[in-house]
């Protein structure tokens, strides 16, 4: 016997108006093209990409200059595999180092030397000059309360523990840079009570564990794969 009956209508889904479509593509157009923007100027005068000023940037904002990897990956938004091959680069730079801590948990720390704080202190004037073309030189003083007022609320919807975060980071932010931490600051300072949100989150999660052992295998293939490359060349 064969069915016909109509596949029933999702005649309640909230599709847009025309005025709402176009801020959304707009919205999506921007989240595309300001972070290429960013890491195109980082590449072109610092040879670093955002991701790798961002672990710079985070570490510098740490008591001792040092993370543990499965937090700097929250701090810098990338997988561990991400990670690892960032850091990797950055050691060869000489501007990270990892150290392995054998506790309860096996856990590797990325730390910032003091060839890596310069190299950040020297991309920072430029990333905080672009920052300041790309957004705002482009709007009105009075337009800057109403970004901030508008990205808070979507922040709010997307994740309310991070609007809750930043809410302090602002303030702390604000304390900071009247106390002059330096110009490396400048646009990092506002992530600094984040940070500490996230690293408040990392230590009471259940998946630390889990994330420091994902980190150390990644680190651990990376290694293997260095040796095998650098034993390749030697025959």
């Amino acid at each position: 016997m064969t069915n016909t009956t109509t596949p029933p209508q999702d005649t309640a889904a909230p599709w847009l108006a025309d005025d709402e479509r176009g801020a959304w593509m707009t919205l999506i157009a921007l989240l595309m093209s300001l972070p290429t923007a960013i890491d195109a100027q980082l590449k072109r005068d610092s040879g670093l990409n955002f991701f790798e000023y961002s672990i710079l940037s985070s570490l510098s904002r740490r008591p001792g200059r040092a993370v543990r990897m499965n937090t700097l990956a929250l701090f810098a938004g990338g997988s561990a595999s991400r990670l690892s091959h960032a850091v990797s680069r950055l050691e060869r730079q000489g501007w990270v180092r990892r150290e392995v801590r054998n506790g309860e948990v096996r856990c590797t720390e990325a730390m910032l030397t003091e060839k890596g704080m310069a190299a950040l202190e020297a991309a920072a004037p430029g990333h905080v000059r672009e920052a300041r073309r790309l957004v705002f030189d482009a709007i009105t003083p009075e337009q800057v309360g109403q970004l901030r007022q508008i990205t808070r609320q979507l922040l709010e919807a997307a994740t309310p523990e991070m609007a809750a975060a930043l809410d302090q980071a602002i303030v702390e932010a604000a304390a900071e840079a009247s106390a002059g931490l330096g110009v490396a600051h400048e646009v990092g300072a506002c992530s600094a009570a984040i940070d500490r949100a996230i690293v408040e989150a990392v230590a009471e999660s259940p998946c630390t564990a889990a994330l420091d052992e994902a980190c150390v295998s990644a680190e651990d293939a990376a290694d293997a794969h260095a040796g095998a490359a650098a034993g390749a060349e030697a025959g």
